[in-house]
């Protein structure tokens, strides 16, 4: 099992993280930030929206490099799907507050629309974070993979209740009769 599961890992290129839905998401929550953060910049918005809002490009740039180049798949000793949900929630606490503040009436129309760029990249940070958390829940060591568990069960049950089947103490018994 562990093998065909390091083979498809092994078989991720570039291109399938891109048209994955996790890559998809990633780039798009990117782009969005980036746009803000330009937004920003040439609105002058305060240097604590600039500042949080690079922070959060800079790590997002990171995590979508991380999966490009596969690093994941290479530095095996950090467990990088716990990484990234705990950069998306610091990054929807942060990006959030940023962009309700920058909301505020006395706000400039460009830096409002920085904001409402930044509620919309918070949005695919939660779907970001909800694809990570599914993974982490319903497939926590890699691939899927079918099993024949009904088949198992199914087995032991009959082999439990039938009549022919093998009892240890039984056969001792007709031993110390012989």
């Amino acid at each position: 099992m562990e093998s065909q599961i390091n083979s498809d890992e092994e078989r991720r290129t570039v291109w399938g993280f891109l048209v994955s839905i996790k890559g998809i998401v990633k780039m798009i929550r990117l782009v969005l930030i980036i746009v803000a953060l330009i937004i920003y910049i040439v609105a002058q918005a305060p240097e604590t929206y600039i500042v949080i809002t690079t922070l959060e490009a800079i790590t997002v740039f990171f995590f979508v490099i991380l999966y490009l180049l596969r690093l994941d798949l290479v530095l095996k000793f950090l467990f990088w799907p716990l990484l990234d949900i705990i950069n998306s929630l610091m990054t929807i606490v942060f990006l959030m507050i940023v962009s309700v503040l920058s909301l505020i009436p006395e706000t400039k129309i460009q830096i409002a629309v920085a904001g409402i760029l930044g509620i919309v990249a918070t949005v695919f940070t939660v779907a970001d974070a909800a694809l990570i958390y599914r993974k982490l829940m319903f497939n926590p060591s890699g691939p899927y993979e079918k099993r024949r568990t009904h088949e198992k069960k199914r087995r032991s049950r009959h082999s439990r209740h039938s009549h022919h089947s093998y009892h240890p103490r039984l056969s001792q018994e007709k031993d110390e009769d012989l």
